[in-house]
């Protein structure tokens, strides 16, 4: 798709703003390149050898999706955790198997009632996930924003950002629904760091996330960025309620 030309009175900013809007794939093609499949398997803060111990352990522990297994398997993640806090991809896979313990009922405002023995037992698995995410992308970012990682790497950032950012997008339908309903009923979700969000604001967070998730090389938060991108959104809207006027006026 051709872009727009940024025209002389137009500042970086606005030609990326109208390039956008009319092609929103447009912010993700240049960070295309971010994961490097000629480098070796690596993530901070561990040694080749540490990494590889970890993955292996890693692979035993999510062999199974099982519902009697998952329970376990936080709990040996969190031990991994415990012993290495500064591994990143543990942080991540714990998120992924709270979220098969949670269940449909994650974006549907009821508590989870999953317990285990592992150290974050007494928290909340929401809030847990949260911080594990966060915990995920704080210890895998590199320092420059588009320095190339390798595939490893790459796949640990996009799936914590991609997680979060499927958080923030129901917190936003959530939002809409509790707004819909004139702030009635208890909040659905959990997040401290959300409550006094807005839906736009969560969306816009969202988009975020699927963004970077996608510079990271996954392909369906590549799609999502396009389908949540907030100005895309906004021009589609202009649009269909233009073509709705002519079809009223002309009909």
């Amino acid at each position: 798709m051709a872009t727009i030309a940024a025209a002389n009175s137009l500042s970086t900013n606005d030609s990326w703003v109208l390039n956008t809007v009319f092609n929103p794939e447009n912010a993700l093609v240049q960070a295309r390149d971010l994961v490097d499949d000629e480098l070796a398997p690596s993530l901070p803060n561990v040694t080749t050898e540490q990494l590889e111990a970890f993955l292996a352990t890693e692979g035993e522990i999510l062999r199974s999706p099982q519902q009697p297994l998952l329970e376990k398997a936080v709990e040996q993640l969190s031990q991994i955790i415990a012993v290495n806090p500064d591994y990143a991809s543990a942080y991540c896979n714990r998120a992924q198997v709270l979220t098969l313990l949670i269940g449909d009922d994650d974006h549907a405002g009821q508590s989870s009632t999953t317990t285990t023995s592992s150290p974050s037992s007494d928290k909340e698995p929401r809030l847990v996930r949260w911080a594990d995410l966060s915990n995920a992308i704080r210890l895998a970012t590199p320092s420059d924003a588009n320095a190339r990682v390798s595939r490893l790497h790459g796949t640990v950032l996009a799936s914590a950002h991609i997680q979060r950012g499927k958080i923030f997008w129901q917190a936003a339908a959530a939002a809409r629904l509790k707004q819909a309903q004139k702030n009635s009923g208890d909040d659905p979700h959990d997040l401290r760091a959300v409550q006094d969000m807005d839906s736009e604001m969560l969306e816009e967070l969202a988009n975020r996330e699927f963004e970077l998730a996608g510079r990271y090389g996954n392909e369906q938060a590549r799609t999502m960025a396009t389908l949540t991108n907030p100005y895309g959104r906004l021009c589609g809207g202009i649009v269909q309620e233009a073509m709705r006027a002519d079809w009223t006026v002309g009909g």
